[in-house]
């Protein structure tokens, strides 16, 4: 049997803020990546499309959303490709007890592979396929260490596949991102399983690194714009055991980080590519802070769709549109800040202090103004000038 593994589509998906060019493209870009997978199924006539969770970006979706989604899955099911698709933790809801995964199961666009709770330890219903058995967990957030506990130890050993929501990190105490298991669980799973599909994080992850069976394939497009690392989906062959990584068809994203001196030149002579997605990020060691609205408008006129321009004052972190919202007073009191000495304590006093300066004219007068200001901040008052 051929498979194929991709996970977390989020369709429906917008960027935060109003609708717009930028809101319409990146919501179709959902669509387009899950399209091109669906298309990769089709063309390598695979038996089985495994998506393991966060197939929609909420539980409250637009019809439009819902008809899109369950245009894709029909592709599937023209080619007599069957779908097997668990809840994910964007894709359950908190009003009713049925998900739209369980409407497409009732649609017949997807199967959906389900367990409860009986005694304190789940139960599992799997679903066979040609003699391979699918067990599904859905997301049980901070639980999902406990159901593959349950799982392992109910687990026989032959032809098993896991579909599960999760992944695994070296310490759940680590992690600010419930729903996460430890290595210590998907060992217990070592000969048990053919392969376990996973999804929740973003970027492809296979474990352990010898003769792996817990993949994550990543999802195929960004969620965020600071993801790192492989997004694409799987092809596992069940019975040779082996799999292929294939990256995804996603909207072109660039980070460039950069110093505050050369900033201009670089913008003016940066190539861009028609529909691109810039994240620039500006050191400002000197205190300086750079011309925001140029940079967009140069880069946007250029062919780009985005621009997302982050400047970093000594370890403080200002985006565009931050910048764009504060007065030159205000950007200069956050550098004051971002000293961390005794002027950046009295950050506005300080700011007041330089302004004081800038405008007098005599030497004499500059260091006194100056040795007042100096001795009320040691004995730790405030200026009040």
């Amino acid at each position: 049997m051929k498979i194929l593994h991709t996970s977390d589509w989020h369709l429906g998906r917008r960027p935060a803020g109003g609708i717009g060019l930028y809101s319409n493209e990146r919501y179709e870009d959902y669509f387009k990546s899950a399209e091109y997978i669906v298309n990769e199924a089709v063309k390598n006539k695979v038996d089985v499309v495994i998506i393991s969770g966060d197939l929609f970006d909420k539980s409250d979706i637009s019809p439009e959303t819902l008809y899109k989604a369950e245009r894709l899955l029909n592709i599937l099911k023209e080619n007599k490709i069957k779908v097997l698709a668990i809840e994910g933790n964007h894709d359950q809801v908190s009003t009713y007890k049925e998900s739209w995964i369980w409407y497409l199961e009732k649609k017949e666009l997807a199967i959906f592979p389900k367990c409860f709770v009986e005694n304190e330890r789940f139960k599992f219903i799997p679903v066979e396929i040609d003699g391979i058995k699918f067990f599904g967990i859905s997301y049980q957030s901070n639980l999902n260490e406990k159901a593959l506990q349950d799982l392992s130890q109910s687990l026989d050993k032959g032809k098993n596949i896991v579909i599960v929501h999760t992944a695994i990190v070296n310490d759940l105490s680590d992690t600010l991102l419930p729903g996460c298991v430890t290595k210590e669980v998907i060992d217990a799973f070592s000969n048990k399983v053919l392969y376990i599909a996973a999804g929740h994080f973003h970027s492809f992850y296979k474990y352990p690194s010898t003769n792996p069976y817990f993949f994550i394939p990543g999802a195929p497009e960004y969620w965020d714009l600071n993801e790192k690392g492989q997004k694409g989906y799987i092809i596992f062959d069940t019975d040779s055991r082996e799999y292929t990584f294939y990256p995804s068809k996603k909207r072109k994203l660039s980070t460039h980080r950069i110093s505050i001196d050369n900033y201009k030149d670089f913008v003016a002579n940066l190539d861009v590519e028609k529909g691109e997605i810039i994240n620039l990020e500006i050191n400002s060691s000197s205190g300086r802070y750079p011309n925001v609205g140029w940079i967009e408008g140069e880069l946007l006129s250029r062919g780009a769709l985005k621009v997302n321009v982050k400047v970093i004052f000594e370890g403080q972190v200002f985006n565009s549109k931050q910048l764009k919202n504060l007065s030159k007073e205000e950007i200069e009191k956050q550098i004051i800040k971002s000293w961390e000495n005794i002027f950046s304590k009295n950050a506005d006093n300080t700011s007041k202090l330089i302004s004081t300066l800038k405008k007098t004219e005599k030497e004499e007068d500059l260091i006194d103004i100056f040795d007042e200001f100096l001795n009320k901040l040691l004995e730790g008052g405030k200026d009040d000038n």
